[in-house]
């Protein structure tokens, strides 16, 4: 029967919005928690080989995270973080196809919730993801958080400006 500390809680947003700052919840992996919960190696593998365990984890993470968002809502914040870090010093983690045909549905449903509840999408992700940053921008992210100097900033100018 755990329950938010309101008045912890309260208190922090009454602070933060007599001082005009935007207010963001945070602690919103998906992709990380899934790892959490089955092993990096076994949901890589699971991914590649057996995509239905994955998805069958993924089903259960999207559920918590959707309630999760929903709770936090009737704070009113301003945005909602999320984040994981799909990319190692070169490529994504997944196969970009991969990526887009398991997780690019979740994400749909994590930001669509997000913005139907009247708040921004922040996303942090590390690593190199420029395959996903189209796929990213299309999915509604208001606020992208990267490793800016490992894609270079002309090149995600240059994205960005195509999806703009």
């Amino acid at each position: 029967n755990w329950r938010f500390n309101t008045p912890v809680i309260e208190a922090t947003i009454s602070w933060a919005r007599k001082r005009g700052k935007f207010l963001v919840v945070d602690d919103h992996t998906f992709f990380e928690r899934a790892q959490a919960l089955r092993g990096m190696e076994e949901l890589f593998m699971d991914i590649m080989t057996d995509p239905d365990r994955a998805v069958f984890i993924l089903d259960k993470l999207l559920d918590y995270l959707l309630q999760d968002i929903e709770a936090f809502a009737k704070y009113e914040p301003d945005g909602v973080r999320l984040g994981d870090d799909w990319g190692t010093n070169s490529q994504l983690m997944i196969p970009p196809a991969k990526w887009r045909e398991l997780f690019k549905p979740y994400y749909r449903k994590l930001f669509d919730a997000v913005h139907n509840l009247g708040m921004k999408v922040w996303f942090h992700t590390d690593g190199y993801i420029t395959d996903i940053v189209p796929d990213l921008m299309e999915l509604g992210v208001d606020l992208l958080n990267t490793q800016e100097t490992l894609m270079g900033y002309d090149n995600l100018a240059e994205i960005g400006r195509a999806h703009v």
